[in-house]
């Protein structure tokens, strides 16, 4: 089953650029977005765009997976229970497969897992978030059912970013606020997206 989609994205304008659609998290994505980065690499590509903003999560070992294939090092998730202790923290291992500049395109449509990658990779400083404040689901729900036949859903653990980062509730904030738009025709947050990955690009050189 597929989790990724790669869009097209104008050579011209947009030359060595990779907009690729990221749909969950789900056990396997990580396996897939690997071998894409390593398509990539062979084609010459500079620049990602990966868009979030329709993913609903997943899987928790595929958050740490797919961060680890952008991040050299630096804590990507943790884990806590209802009392705040800590029970697991995942970190980067040495090696990456893709280098180039990132880009992440979050919104309210991101939601559990994708807000923990969001959250690695923004303060890991690897991407820079464009587009809408995320959903801000971080807790993990059991459900529980009673010898009496009712049954509860009850909150175990909670995800948080690197450094203890708390995010549910409030979501992770994006660096460039940029609202979607209602045409379909139109994509204001990947092209503000596009914009700031070429901008040294476009810069002037300076005089010698």
């Amino acid at each position: 089953e597929g989790h990724l989609l790669r869009e097209s994205v104008d050579p011209e304008g947009h030359p060595g650029t990779a907009h690729v659609r990221l749909l969950d998290l789900r056990p396997g994505a990580s396996r897939q977005v690997g071998d894409l980065l390593r398509e990539l690499r062979q084609e010459g590509t500079h620049y990602l765009v990966l868009d979030l903003r329709t993913n609903a999560g997943g899987a928790e070992e595929e958050v740490r997976a797919v961060a680890d294939l952008f991040l050299e090092e630096g804590e990507i998730l943790r884990v806590v229970g209802r009392g705040g202790e800590e029970l697991r923290t995942y970190e980067a291992r040495e090696g990456t497969l893709f280098s180039g500049d990132l880009a992440l395109l979050v919104g309210s449509g991101t939601v559990g897992e994708a807000e923990a990658l969001a959250a690695a990779l923004k303060e890991n400083g690897r991407a820079k978030l464009l587009g809408s404040r995320t959903l801000g689901k971080s807790l993990l729900q059991q459900f529980i059912t009673f010898d009496d036949g009712t049954a509860v859903h009850l909150s175990v653990e909670e995800y948080r970013g690197p450094g203890g980062l708390e995010f549910h509730g409030e979501g992770v904030p994006p660096d460039l606020v940029v609202a979607d738009s209602s045409k379909e025709e139109e994509d204001p947050v990947l092209d503000a997206a596009l914009d700031r990955l070429h901008e040294k690009d476009s810069a002037p050189a300076e005089a010698a």
